[in-house]
């Protein structure tokens, strides 16, 4: 996973919160962030899933797109081709399809006491993929 990481230059955040998993996050190339998200299911079995969101600061709004999670066995080949197929897919979507729209009270509170120009600032965080 790390070669994987590496090559297309992709933040790799391990075991977050102590959770069998690996997120592997970027800054979409039409706006947002991107994370391909790696769960270990079973002692032999992984779940794969592609996400892509961008924040609305405007209207508090966050627009999330979506894949279908991907069980795969655990073993390097079925892996490396999960997280490619993750990655294709994430690039290949077109910017507005989202799959949800969410504008909870927690954006407006958390986003207000921040200024627009310092949550865009923070995309400098997620590095810019290789492809």
């Amino acid at each position: 996973m790390e070669k994987f990481a590496n090559r297309h230059n992709l933040r790799v955040t391990k075991y977050y919160h102590q959770f069998p998993s690996w997120d592997f996050t970027f800054r979409h190339p039409q706006l947002g962030v991107a994370k391909i998200e790696v769960f270990k299911e079973t002692e032999t079995t992984l779940e794969v899933n592609a996400l892509w969101w961008l924040d609305d600061y405007d209207n508090f709004t966050r627009c999330v797109k979506k894949s279908e999670k991907e069980r795969v066995q655990l073993n390097p080949n079925d892996l490396e081709n999960a997280l490619s197929l993750a990655f294709r897919t994430i690039l290949d979507w077109q910017f507005g399809t989202w799959d949800e729209k969410h504008s909870p009270e927690m954006y407006r509170t958390a986003w207000k006491a921040r200024s627009k120009e310092r949550l865009e600032a923070d995309l400098e965080y997620y590095p810019i993929p290789h492809f």
